[in-house]
Order: C-alpha cells, then structure tokens, then sequence
C-alpha cells in the first residue's frame, strides 16, 4: 500500500536514477519499486556528446505499456551539443510528479550512450 504523502512519516529523499541511455529504443530509467509512490522533484537530460541528439521522454502509468508510442511528455526534441534539459525547461510535465507503483520514466535518444538522465524525488516506504 503507498505511503501517505501528505503526512511526510516516511518519505524519504533521494537521487531515484541517475545513468546514461545505452539504447536507441525507448528505454526504462526508472520503475516506480512496489508498495511505494514517488514525488519527482527534478528532472533532468544532458547531452554529453558533440553533436544534436534528439530526445523523448514518456511517464507510462501503471499497467501500461511501454514503447507503444504513447504517453509521451516530450517527444523528439532536439537537444544540442553539451546542452542540459531539466523540469524547470522543456519537462515540466514532470515537475511534481506523483507516480504510483509501477509507473515508469522512459527516454529515447537517437544516439547511444549519448544523454544521462538523472532524477530526484521524494520515494514513500
């Protein structure tokens, strides 16, 4: 069962990923853990190569599918050499987030090992 978020007992803050997208499909950085519920408080995509990558990213609700074409927040959006996106910029769909158990963040780039990802929010246990 969830924590209760508005009594803040067992919340707890933390980096909830941060990693590189190894892939050019659409890939899972972050599967809410069972039991639990996650407030995101940031966001953010940086481009760690020299040349434009282009980038989407989608929060697919619990029991839904991932790589479907759908759910999408940003969607092929073209990010620049040694550039940095956050919640605050292009992603603010996921400013504040509430995520249930399951639900997953996931990101294409059009070019391997080309954009980390990291994500901080406030998990309940």
């Amino acid at each position: 069962m969830p924590a209760d978020f508005k009594q803040g007992t067992s919340l707890l803050g933390r980096v909830l990923v941060s990693t590189q997208v190894t892939a050019t499909t659409e890939t899972a950085v972050y599967t809410v853990p069972a039991n639990s519920a996650v407030k995101v408080a940031s966001a953010s995509i940086a481009n760690v190569t020299g040349a434009t990558v282009t980038v989407s990213v989608a929060v697919v609700g619990p029991g839904g599918t991932m790589g479907d074409g759908t759910h999408k927040v940003l969607y092929q959006y073209p990010l620049a050499a040694g550039d940095t996106i956050s919640h605050k910029d292009v992603l603010s769909a996921l400013d504040g987030a509430f995520l249930d158990a399951g639900a997953i963040i996931a990101v294409t780039a059009s070019t391997a090992n080309a954009v980390d990802v990291v994500l901080t929010g406030a998990v309940s246990a």
